[in-house]
């Protein structure tokens, strides 16, 4: 059963994320783009250190931690900052004859905290990956 000290933790961290995410400051394109080059950075810095993590923990050869799990973790990100302008933008869409001549546009919000839950068998790539995904629309995340 947790502690009392982690459950108020917990709703401490909960609050301060919807504050953060109330005050706007993740909606910019900036911000999102600045998260995405910052998980870039860390599969290019922190390389080493994760192969090394892979192998104690799942016995995993250097190669494979690149291949399955921090190269396409750098893909996923880098992807989503080089597409990331065009999914922000708001797309018109059609209106039936009888809402003209008004004008419909679909344009796609962020939720707000987001929680992911990554399993262990590619735990960095199956953890980052919705954690792009969700930073890349502007939530904020606990991963």
């Amino acid at each position: 059963m947790p502690s009392r000290t982690a459950s108020l933790d917990t709703t401490a961290l909960l609050s301060d994320l919807r504050g953060v995410f109330a005050s706007g400051r993740t909606r910019g394109l900036a911000w999102r783009l600045d998260q995405l080059r910052g998980i870039e950075r860390l599969c290019d810095e922190r390389e080493a250190e994760i192969a090394a993590a892979l192998a104690e923990d799942l016995g995993r050869p250097p190669v494979d931690a690149w291949l399955g799990d921090i190269a396409s973790t750098k893909a996923e990100a880098t992807y989503a900052r080089k597409h990331l302008k065009g999914w922000m933008r708001r797309r018109r869409v059609p209106l039936s004859l009888n809402q003209l001549p008004g004008r419909g546009w679909v344009q796609y919000d962020p939720l707000g905290v987001v929680l992911v839950i990554g399993p262990w068998n590619y735990p960095l790539y199956l953890s980052l990956a919705p954690l792009v995904a969700a930073l890349a629309a502007g939530n904020c995340t606990v991963v």
